[in-house]
């Protein structure tokens, strides 16, 4: 979900539609301040990047809880700019925003078409590979919208699988993706053998 190096495009990645979801304006009553605030939801432009990396650094704190070894410089060093900005600028990429009246980003979705592996039969894969929702605005279903968003993207470019990784202790973004209609399908293990962080 976190560490991608970004390849050339394949040419199997060519032609893939990009995202041209319309933006979508709904009303929210903001948890902190009681106050309803108007949501715009929108594709991810150049512009936005400070705001997805400040978010997606923000994801990262919150799954070092669950993963001790997730790398909190990855989301500010070059390779991980370079990936984000290849996620909003290529058409294999997905990433769709919702921002307040303010302009603050609030909640993020990143996805891709990927590379079907070797050992899997012939189809075409996408990767659900972050989504965060701010906490004050979590509880009125824009995680769902945003997914939603990208389902229906996938479909367009003709994706059979979307796939996720997500930490086996995080039991609300698992029981959050299964309420939307993901199932489990691999379990990945791993054996400390250092005693470094």
């Amino acid at each position: 979900m976190y560490f991608y190096q970004i390849p050339p495009v394949p040419k199997f990645f060519k032609g893939f539609k990009r995202p041209q979801i319309k933006p979508s304006a709904a009303e929210f009553e903001n948890k902190k301040t009681g106050q309803k605030e108007k949501l715009i939801a929108r594709i991810a432009s150049k512009k936005d990047l400070k705001g997805i990396s400040e978010l997606n650094l923000k994801l990262f704190r919150d799954q070092i809880k669950f993963d001790p070894v997730m790398n909190l410089e990855w989301t500010r060093s070059r390779n991980g700019q370079k990936y984000l900005k290849h996620r909003v600028t290529r058409s294999d990429g997905f990433v769709e925003i919702i921002e307040n009246p303010k302009k603050n980003l609030v909640a993020y979705l990143v996805g891709a078409i990927v590379k079907r592996p070797p050992y899997r039969i012939k189809a075409n894969y996408a990767e659900l590979e972050s989504i965060i929702v701010e906490p004050a605005y979590r509880g009125a279903n824009l995680g769902t919208k945003l997914v939603s968003d990208f389902t229906s993207w996938c479909r367009q470019n003709k994706i059979d699988y979307i796939s996720l990784l997500v930490a086996s202790q995080n039991d609300s973004a698992i029981k959050f993706y299964k309420k939307i209609g993901f199932k489990e399908y691999d379990l990945t293990m791993r054996l400390k053998l250092a005693d470094k962080q």
